[in-house]
This record gives C-alpha cells, sequence and structure tokens, in this order.
C-alpha cells in the first residue's frame, strides 16, 4: 500500500468515525447468525487483515484459520467468504437464485446506467428479458457463426504480424488485446465505426479506474467518500465522454441503410430494431443498450488477459 493510498485510507477512516459519532443509531435487538471470522476492529471492521497481501492470498490464509465459509466485516460492507468447491457449488448452483444478485457500487450504478445491463442488474423479470435477448438475439449460434468471416480475418491479420516481426520482440499483450478489441468492436458497430479507437481509449481508461480500491465503496453509507477522494469527478468526466461516444455511435447507426439480409447486421442493429418494434415487457432504451456494450467491452479487456495468462 504505497504512501497515497495509506494517507487517503487514515483520513477516510477519521472521516467515517467522525461520521458515527455524530450519527449514532439506536441499536436493534436482531441479531445475525453469522459464519465465524478474524477480529474485527471498530468502524474499519476486518480491513486491517488484508493490507500489505493480495486479497485472494489473504482470504486463503485466513481460511485456514476461520474455515471454508467465514465472515468478515469490511467497513459497513458485511462479507461471507467462501473457499472450498463443495461450498462454492452450493452457492453458484444449488442456491444461486437466493444469491444472485451482484453488490452495486457507485461506479457501477453511474456508469452502467443504473446496473440497467445483463451482468449487474439485480434479479427478475428485467434480468429475464435481458438474458432472453442475449441468448436468442445475441448470441444465437446463427448470429455467433454470422461473424465467423470477422475473426478469421482478425486471426489471420494477428499471425501475419507475428510472421513480420520474426526475431523481433513482440509486445503479447497488445497484440492480442488489439485483436480481440477489432473482433468485439466490428461485431458490435460494424467496420465502419469510426468511433472505435477513440472508444477503446476510453474504456481503457474506464477500467483502469473502476477496478482499483475505494475506501469509499466499503462505507456507501458516507456518500461524501466519494467527493474527497477524487472518484465522482473522476468517474463523472469518463462517463460524460464515453456516453457521447456511444450517442455518435447509436446516430450514426441510426442513418445507415443497411442490407436486409440479417447476416449484415451488426448487435447494436439487433438491438436498435428490437428497440424500434417494442412488444417487450420492458422496453429498451438507449441507455439500456449502452449499459450492455461497457459490459461487453469490459469482458473482451479481460479475455485478452485471460488468453495472455493461458499462453
Amino acid at each position: 500500500m504505497d504512501t497515497k493510498i495509506a494517507f487517503s485510507f487514515i483520513v477516510s477512516c477519521l472521516v467515517v468515525f467522525f461520521y458515527r459519532v455524530l450519527n449514532k443509531r439506536p441499536k436493534t435487538s436482531n441479531v445475525l447468525n453469522l459464519p465465524p471470522g478474524p477480529t474485527k476492529l471498530p468502524i474499519i471492521g476486518s480491513i486491517h487483515q488484508l493490507a500489505g497481501l493480495l486479497p485472494h492470498r489473504a482470504f486463503r490464509d485466513l481460511s485456514r484459520k476461520h474455515g471454508p465459509i467465514m465472515h468478515m466485516q469490511l467497513g459497513q460492507v458485511s462479507v461471507v467468504v467462501i473457499s472450498s468447491p463443495r461450498l462454492a457449488k452450493e452457492v453458484l448452483k444449488t442456491h444461486d437464485i437466493a444469491l444472485a444478485d451482484r453488490p452495486k457500487t457507485f461506479g457501477s450504478e453511474l456508469v452502467l446506467y443504473g446496473n440497467t445491463d445483463i451482468a449487474l442488474s439485480s434479479y427478475g423479470e428485467y434480468w429475464r428479458q435481458m438474458k432472453k435477448i442475449s441468448s436468442l438475439e445475441l448470441l444465437s449460434v446463427k448470429k455467433v457463426r454470422s461473424f465467423g468471416l470477422i475473426r478469421e480475418q482478425e486471426v489471420d491479420r494477428f499471425i501475419e504480424l507475428l510472421s513480420l516481426s520474426s526475431g523481433k520482440p513482440v509486445n503479447l499483450q497488445q497484440t492480442i488485446t488489439e485483436t480481440i478489441n477489432n473482433i468485439g468492436c466490428i461485431a458490435s458497430f460494424g467496420r465502419n465505426c469510426k468511433h472505435q479507437q477513440a472508444l477503446l481509449e476510453f474504456l481503457d481508461e474506464l477500467n483502469r479506474v473502476n477496478t482499483g480500491f475505494y475506501v469509499a465503496d466499503l462505507f456507501p453509507d458516507v456518500k461524501f467518500l466519494y467527493v474527497i477522494s477524487g472518484l465522482r469527478s473522476t468517474l463523472m468526466k469518463l462517463h460524460k465522454t464515453l456516453d457521447k461516444i456511444f450517442d455518435d455511435i447509436v446516430e450514426e447507426h441510426k442513418g445507415r441503410h443497411r442490407h436486409s439480409e440479417a447476416e449484415d447486421e451488426d448487435l447494436l442493429d439487433v438491438l436498435l430494431k428490437l428497440k424500434q418494434e417494442g412488444g417487450l415487457e420492458f422496453p429498451l432504451t438507449n441507455n439500456n443498450i449502452k449499459a450492455i456494450f461497457v459490459v461487453s467491452s469490459n469482458l473482451m479487456y479481460f479475455l485478452s488477459f485471460t488468453i495472455i495468462l493461458e499462453l
């Protein structure tokens, strides 16, 4: 933990301490039957147990002491950590409906337009509708096969680049990321999307900012922590820029004269057609569509690093 993060952490803890002192709530009689866990300190809970270690290694070490199902209090956030394959199956498969909702943060609420994407939307009828659209319209066998030529051309370009670089060092991270991003962007917005490079640059910056550690996320009731940490202003600027880029892409598609064959449709065309035709229980809006593509772009970003690790 560098000096800047440590200083921000200490200041945030002091702010939260005075906030809690000035806003004491009456104790309730409800006591939760929680699993065992590490020692908790006032205000910060068990955050100190993670200091100086990678989170997954810290959880591993703590689970060896407290068991495969463990409770931790991280600031105001109550967390249950599962550390065994059998219990992971219980959580992710047997009781998946009861545990289907994803945690919401200031960043996800802002960037994903109120979490109206597929990955982080609340489990319910809206999520079922979006999953159905994804399965039948966006990721159907026919639609995936229609993008086969795009994948072949971009992989051929990738192999050609490696061949031409014979004997010279190649930045695999950059090259693989570029290949996957090209495939995803062409399939999503078509080959003639003039905003592709700008979109990728800002999505990369958004990923860098939104995947960092922020004390404010551990104290969601203390809203002003997002302001004093600078996270709010940074995310707002990025979000406004990305929103403008997506608006331009959507308007570009609306004015484009497409062929009638379904094979010529990119994914944005499909969603705009569903929006125009209507008939959905939850009508699609431009913000819903943009949220879907933000998540899709993030998945492509992490997929590129997964491939690099496998290599």
